[in-house]
C-alpha cells in the first residue's frame, strides 16, 4: 500500500528489477461513492469528474468546487414534485428497496409518487424502487438502467422555453436541441435519448458535449483533431483557446475545446405564455 492508501502490485523480471504491475483502485470512479449521493460520474468525461442531477446542487459547495465530491447532493426543492427525471444506462451502487410485479410503467409510477424521496425503473413488469439517496452512480454504463427520479418540475424546467435536460445534462436557454425549445439560433445541439448524451453540430462534424456552464456561458466539447473543428461564424458560438486534457481516465479523447455563446436576443412573446418568462 502506498502513501495515499492505494494498494499497489509489483513484478519482479527475470533481471531482478520491479516494475508496477496494476494500482487499485486505478482511478477515482473506482473508489466507492466518489461522487457522493446524487451526484454522477462518466468514465468518458475528462473535464468533470463528477457533476449533480438536474434537479440538485452540491451539499457543501465549497468542498464540492475544490474537487472533494463526498459530500454529493441535495434537491434544491424540498418539496415533493410529480415530475420525473429521467436518466438513461445508469449504473446504481445501491439495491432497491421495492421490487414489484406490474402490468405497466404507469403503475410503478404510481406507486414510486406514495413517497416523496423516490426513484424507479420499469423493466417487463417488473418495477423496482428507491427510497433511500442514490449513490455511485455512474453514467453511460451498458448494462445499467432506465432511471426516473422525482423532482419538482421548476428544479429541471425553470423557464417555459428551457429544453428538457437530456440525461444528467440541464439545457440552460437559449441553448436549444429542438425545434419547440430554446432560442432557434442556438439550436445546435443533439440529445441522444438512448444513452443521455448531448452533442454540438458545427461545421467539421459533431462533437460529444463534456460540460456545460450555465453562469459563463460556455460549454466544452470533445475533439480528437481541433485542426478539423469548424464553427459557423453565422451562429452565436465562438471558439476560445482548446486546452490538452490531462484526465487519465481515458486516452481516447485528446482535447477539450471550450466554446462560449453570446447572448440572446429578447425573445419573441408571440403567444402569452411565452411572456411569462
Amino acid at each position: 500500500m502506498n502513501f495515499s492508501g492505494k494498494i499497489e502490485y509489483w513484478e519482479q523480471s527475470t533481471n531482478g528489477t520491479w516494475s508496477l504491475f496494476a494500482v487499485n483502485p486505478s482511478d477515482n470512479f473506482s473508489v466507492y461513492n466518489f461522487c457522493g449521493k446524487f451526484g454522477s460520474c462518466n468514465l468518458n468525461d475528462n473535464k468533470l469528474p463528477c457533476k449533480c442531477l438536474p434537479g440538485f446542487m452540491p451539499h457543501v459547495p465549497q468542498k464540492w468546487y475544490s474537487g472533494d465530491f463526498s459530500d454529493g447532493c441535495t434537491k434544491n426543492l424540498m418539496s415533493c414534485g410529480d415530475t420525473f427525471l429521467n436518466l438513461k444506462m445508469m449504473n446504481i451502487g445501491r439495491k432497491p428497496e421495492q421490487s414489484h410485479q406490474v402490468g405497466n410503467e404507469t403503475e410503478c409510477k404510481e406507486l414510486c409518487l406514495k413517497n416523496c424521496d423516490c426513484s424507479y425503473t420499469y423493466d417487463e413488469k417488473s418495477c423496482l424502487i428507491w427510497t433511500q439517496e442514490l449513490v455511485n452512480l455512474q453514467e453511460e454504463y451498458v448494462e445499467g438502467y432506465n432511471l426516473s427520479i422525482r423532482v419538482a418540475i421548476s428544479d429541471i424546467e425553470p423557464t417555459v422555453q428551457n429544453c428538457e435536460p437530456c440525461g444528467t445534462n440541464m439545457i440552460p436557454y437559449p441553448l436549444s436541441t429542438s425545434s419547440n425549445c430554446g432560442d432557434p439560433m442556438y439550436f445546435s445541439f443533439n440529445c441522444n435519448t438512448t444513452s443521455g448524451q448531448v452533442s454540438f453540430k458545427a461545421l467539421g462534424g459533431t462533437y460529444r458535449v463534456a460540460s456545460i456552464y450555465q453562469n459563463t456561458s460556455k460549454f466544452f466539447i470533445q475533439v480528437m483533431d481541433v485542426g478539423s473543428l469548424r464553427l459557423n461564424q453565422s451562429l452565436p458560438f465562438n471558439l476560445t483557446t482548446p486546452r490538452n486534457s490531462s484526465s487519465n481516465v481515458s486516452s481516447r479523447v485528446t482535447d477539450d475545446v471550450e466554446i462560449v455563446w453570446e447572448p440572446p436576443l429578447e425573445p419573441l412573446c408571440n403567444l402569452p405564455a411565452d411572456c411569462k418568462d
